[in-house]
This record gives C-alpha cells, structure tokens and sequence, in this order.
C-alpha cells in the first residue's frame, strides 16, 4: 500500500524532493535495481499526464528523488494535480510507493 504524501511545487522554479522508504522493520529499505517513475496530472481519468524527473539519490540506494526544471513548471496551470510513484524490480514487478496531491502555486514574478 502506498503511502499518502501531499505537496506543493512553485511555478516557473526548480523543484526537488527526496523520499526514504522504510521496511516492514522500520530499516531504510534497499532500492538497487529498481527503476523509480512518476506522473501527475489533472485527474485521475485526464489523459493528459506531465512526468517527474526521478530516480534513486545516494550511492546506498536508499533515497528515491523527483524533481522538475523551471522550464517544466514554467508552461503548467496552477491547481492541484495528483501523483503516484512507481518503483519496479528487475523482474518487472510494480510497487506504488507514495502517492497524493500536488499543489502547483502561481507564479507571480516572471
């Protein structure tokens, strides 16, 4: 089961956010060979849909990171989006790990 997290990226800068997942015994859990994506849109039926840069931080391969460049939360409309993050091993099975909102708040400062 996903765990819920919620967040706000502000538009037209960089974003970055880090995740730490833990296991069943609260160690951090080890995310070697996994491949981390994630998409946010609209609404969960929008077929419009924007990805995260994302991927695995720390050379422990502990530390899932997203992130987005200026230019990509440049072009968006603010509003609340929903996300998920996929994590799949190298046997193809899918983990929905986090999943939420995000906010995107409105530039004013060009």
């Amino acid at each position: 089961m996903a765990t819920q997290y919620n967040f706000t990226v502000d538009q037209g800068t960089d974003f970055y956010i880090a995740i730490s997942l833990s296991n069943t015994d609260i160690s951090a859990a080890n995310l070697s060979g996994y491949t981390i994506t994630s998409e946010f849109k609209k609404d969960y039926a929008s077929s419009n849909s924007y990805s995260f840069t994302c991927g695995i931080q720390d050379s422990n391969n502990k530390i899932i990171f997203l992130s987005a460049s200026t230019d990509d939360t440049f072009d968006l409309d603010s509003g609340r989006y929903v996300y998920d993050v996929i994590a799949t091993d190298e046997s193809g099975k899918r983990t929905r790990v986090r999943e939420g909102l995000v906010t995107l708040s409105a530039e004013v400062t060009e």
